[in-house]
């Protein structure tokens, strides 16, 4: 069995997406202070609301040391009548605790509510909207629950919009979607986010945008899925996009890569979860005109965990080399240029 492992260096934890932006959500949304389940509704009126600008802290917007439940919502239009792409919804970061409802609907959420509070003040709010609850012809309506402990709090570092992730165009066959999922802890709750049940969770992304908040080092992701029997099976990879923080993969039931092979070709340096997981798929493995299987074992170290940023799915050498050259790091962050300063 050959190995190919192909590892990009993205200074601290920023990586380089190529999310293209659909619909701009940055600017005024309506506000208000307290909790109620019924603004999640779309039909609700929050026409008394006040405006607040988004990004931004909610004592930037006039509520000065508030802290507590409130809501945001925002309704819009969408500018074409036909999006044969998978969309994301990104939020930025929100401080501490979120449930994020499109068009009434949970689609996920980040950290735990009181009375036992689990923030996420750090965390990327990124999370999948279902196509069936789309509205391509009319309004649709987002509606953000916050929980704020103390200090600063709301919706306060973008960027905020719809996007698709435009490296998937690269993939021979895309894997994002629902993937099994075990945990050694039971988690509650789960099921109350649209489309997904309890074990199952939508990759890529954090568990913890899913409500799997207390993960104790390790959960299993499964997938089976059928090619057709006149798929081009040669010369294919199986990416798995970025991984916090380190996996053993199954393919087929034939170990095919772990962390500790892309590791030892000549990147001891790198933390586990900047590490772009790619691995060959031996030609005598891939099943064409019948069932496949996918195992992922991944163990989080401490922080936030899982197959947490795409694409996912196999792909070709060739096109991988494309994908290689489109995940450089970006040259335009400060964090590079405190890289490059110290070792340039």
């Amino acid at each position: 069995m050959t190995l190919v492992v192909i590892l990009l260096f993205v200074s601290f934890s920023l990586m380089s997406e190529n999310l293209q932006k659909v619909v701009n959500l940055e600017g005024t949304w309506k506000f208000t202070v307290g909790d109620d389940p019924q603004w999640a509704k779309p039909e609700f009126n929050d026409y008394n609301w006040e405006n607040v600008y988004a990004p931004r802290t909610w004592e930037s917007n006039g509520f000065e040391e508030y802290n507590g439940f409130a809501w945001y919502r925002k309704t819009f239009r969408f500018n074409s009548s036909s999006l044969d792409v998978s969309l994301f919804l990104v939020l930025g970061i929100i401080d501490d605790v979120d449930e994020v409802y499109f068009n009434g609907h949970l689609i996920g959420s980040s950290g735990q509510f009181p009375p036992t509070v689990i923030t996420t003040y750090d965390l990327k709010r990124k999370y999948h909207i279902p196509k069936e609850l789309i509205n391509l012809n009319g309004d649709n309506t987002i509606a953000v629950r916050v929980y704020d402990e103390y200090a600063d709090g709301g919706i306060y570092q973008g960027p905020l919009g719809i996007f698709y992730d435009e490296d998937n165009e690269l993939l021979s066959y895309n894997l994002s979607g629902y993937w099994d999922f075990e945990t050694k802890t039971k988690q509650n709750n789960i099921s109350r986010i649209y489309g997904v049940e309890v074990g199952k969770i939508f990759v890529p992304g954090y568990w913890e945008l899913y409500g799997y908040n207390d993960i104790k080092g390790s959960a299993v992701y499964s997938k089976s899925f059928m090619l057709p029997s006149d798929f081009n099976s040669e010369d294919l990879m199986l990416v798995l996009g970025y991984v916090d923080d380190m996996e053993i993969v199954y393919f087929n039931d034939e170990l095919i890569g772990k962390t500790d092979d892309l590791k030892n070709a000549g990147n001891r340096n790198i933390h586990e979860s900047d590490l772009l997981s790619a691995y060959e798929i031996p030609s005598n493995v891939l099943i064409k005109g019948g069932s496949n299987e996918i195992v992922i074992k991944v163990f989080d170290t401490g922080g936030y965990g899982g197959i947490y940023e795409g694409p996912v799915g196999l792909i070709t050498k060739r096109n991988f080399q494309s994908l290689k050259k489109r995940q450089a790091p970006k040259s335009n962050s400060i964090w590079d240029e405190i890289y490059n300063s110290i070792f340039d």
